[in-house]
């Protein structure tokens, strides 16, 4: 059974359905007083000035205008009303009984009103984008009206009726079944149907309309066939499928941004929240109703406190009276989350606050990232000064801002306090190493470059010095670092003097000396052992100490080097081969030291057979 909006719609509809058939009946009219009357088609055609293609078009489809109807009236004398619309009265005028004046006044008032409701309910049609079709079930032909064409872009089908299949493959195939079934239905009885369906242009467009149809029946409540109007909805439908998008964006930008929306009417308590805030409070849409206290009491005891302390009393707030706060949240799964809530009052016209909205913004990652960075800020802090490092910060001028208590107390400041403010050039024996370090700076890091550096009492130190140049709010920052090396210096002076004497003293030794691994690779040697050998030092040190005793001696290598790992050191005399072949007798000596925790070897050769 259709719905009250469908039989409304109906009823409106219905006396632009009557007029359009009683339209079309035009012709039938036409024949049933040409078969009784001597005037002939030609006789009409002449008469009015149109070809007889024009009459025959009339009797089969209509569509003769106001002007050729009152005249082939007064050819045929008809009552003209009857003859275009088929208005019940007199179809001849009766000249004895009525006057000629009366007919002309009350014909012409008729029209008058047909003329203006027909004009009415094609405005309406208009404005409603309202088009009319009739299916007759005698011809299996389906006639539109001139709307058709205006409305929905379909050729008049009183040019050229459709057939019924022509007709359902204006539907889109997805509907045509339901709306073929519908039809079926109203045949066999149904009185009224109302549905949405696609209709396909000859441009293969698509318009959506929705579509009502009802019965055609005779006196006998015979069906004749069916009645049918489409109003096109595609601008509707646009909206709405636009409307749903925006709301999926919405959805899914919420989802992705972790930002939930929610309103609250005050009146009645009840609130109303986006799928992002079930999911951001862990709770299921189907089990939980929000409201205001329900909301409260998923907050933590002190943060529920300072909301409500926040927002007050939003029954005494102004309109547009904005809030924010951040707070934590403990979920019914036991998650620890943060959120922001931003809420705005808006009030009537009296200034009577009627509802709350907002947002809550799940700021769990940033929350987290920034604790994380005060808790690395505070370990920086800590390892800044504790650190037997100098650090500093200074500006592009050279000002100090910052150092460290170490950096302070190295350059004779009691307190870092005092070095702030001071500039860095006062520290460099030669100011231009600052000025080459600034700019180095501007291509890249400056690592360990070693600097003669100044006291506040003028006392000069050594300084290993790495910098970067950082930006902090928009402003150039040098960052360095220095280690005191003063005492490394002397250390690496004092240990280039000692290898220079070492060196001395292994080159002048009358002996052969070399240093080897306890593989038996020789590391080093000095001049008297090149003599000695007959190999040049590059050669010597390619050598391994087995290239340098005969086989059978080499093959006891082993033993022999254990016994030096257990005793460190011996002394044998021992036959020794020199590059060309030759042999000599020398007496060996040798010492076990370490470097690094590495056994290494030093051999002294003193040859007993050589002059």
């Amino acid at each position: 059974m259709a719905n009250s909006t469908t039989v409304n719609v109906f009823h409106h509809v219905n006396p632009q359905f009557t007029l359009e058939r009683r339209m079309h009946n035009f012709g039938k009219r036409l024949t049933s007083i040409l078969d009784k009357s001597p005037i002939t088609i030609t006789d009409i055609a002449k008469a009015l000035g149109v070809s007889r293609q024009a009459v025959y078009k009339w009797i089969k489809f209509g569509g003769i205008t106001d002007d050729n109807t009152n005249k082939l009236a007064e050819l045929l004398e008809v009552n003209p009303a009857w003859l275009r619309f088929g208005i019940d009265g007199p179809s001849v005028r009766n000249r004895e009984n009525d006057s000629s004046d009366k007919w002309d006044i009350a014909r012409g008032a008729l029209i008058e009103r047909l003329i203006k409701s027909e004009h009415s309910l094609r405005v309406t049609h208009d404005i409603a984008k309202v088009a009319t079709w009739e299916y007759s079930l005698a011809n299996d032909r389906v006639t539109f009206s001139d709307r058709m064409q205006r409305h929905f872009g379909l050729p008049l089908a009183n040019e050229q009726p459709y057939s019924r299949k022509q007709f359902l493959e204006l539907i889109h195939p997805d509907d045509r079944e339901a709306f073929k079934k519908n039809l079926v239905d109203l045949i066999l009885g149904a009185p009224e149907n109302q549905s949405e369906i696609r209709l396909i242009l000859p441009d293969e467009s698509i318009l959506w309309a929705t579509a009502w149809t009802i019965r055609n029946e005779d006196a006998n409540h015979q069906c004749l066939g069916l009645f049918g109007a489409l109003q096109n909805i595609t601008d509707r439908k646009q909206a709405e499928c636009a409307l749903r998008m925006s709301q999926q964006n919405l959805v899914e930008a919420q989802r992705i941004a972790h930002l939930g929306s929610w309103e609250w009417t005050i009146a009645d308590d009840t609130a109303r929240w986006s799928d992002e805030m079930y999911r951001i409070f862990g709770v299921e849409k189907e089990h939980y109703t929000p409201s205001y206290p329900s909301f409260l009491n998923m907050l933590e005891p002190t943060d529920r406190d300072d909301l409500i302390q926040c927002l007050g009393n939003p029954r005494n707030s102004n309109d547009n009276e904005k809030t924010r706060r951040e707070f934590q949240i403990k979920t019914q799964d036991g998650c620890v989350k943060y959120i922001q809530i931003d809420g705005i009052i808006h009030c009537d016209k009296f200034g009577t606050p009627v509802r709350m909205v907002g947002s809550v913004l799940d700021i769990t990652k940033r929350k987290i990232s920034e604790l994380e960075l005060t808790q690395n800020k505070h370990w920086l802090q800590q390892i800044k000064d504790t650190l037997p490092i100098a650090i500093s910060v200074s500006n592009s001028q050279g000002v100090i801002l910052d150092c460290n208590p170490y950096g302070a107390a190295l350059f004779g400041y009691t307190a870092p306090e005092e070095a702030i403010g001071r500039l860095a050039f006062e520290h460099y024996a030669d100011t231009e190493d600052r000025t080459r370090l600034t700019e180095t700076l501007k291509s890249g890091i400056v690592t360990d470059h070693h600097v003669l550096l100044k006291r506040l009492d003028g006392a000069f130190f050594w300084g290993a010095v790495s910098a970067s140049m950082i930006i902090e709010n928009n402003e150039e920052r040098i960052f360095v670092a220095i280690k005191d090396i003063t005492l490394e210096k002397r250390i690496k002076n004092a240990l280039k003097e000692s290898e220079r004497r070492y060196r001395s003293l292994f080159e002048l030794n009358p002996n052969a000396v070399f240093v080897e691994t306890i593989a038996g690779e020789i590391l080093d040697c000095n001049n008297r052992a090149c003599d000695m050998y007959g190999y040049t030092k590059d050669e010597f040190m390619n050598l391994n100490v087995r290239d340098l005793i005969p086989k059978e001696i080499a093959a006891q290598f082993d033993e022999i080097i254990t016994d030096l790992m257990e005793n460190g050191g011996f002394q044998i005399q021992a036959t020794q081969i020199r590059k060309d072949g030759s042999t000599f007798t020398a007496e060996i000596n040798t010492s076990l030291f370490y470097i690094e925790e590495t056994p290494n070897v030093t051999v002294t050769v003193t040859a007993l057979d050589v002059p």
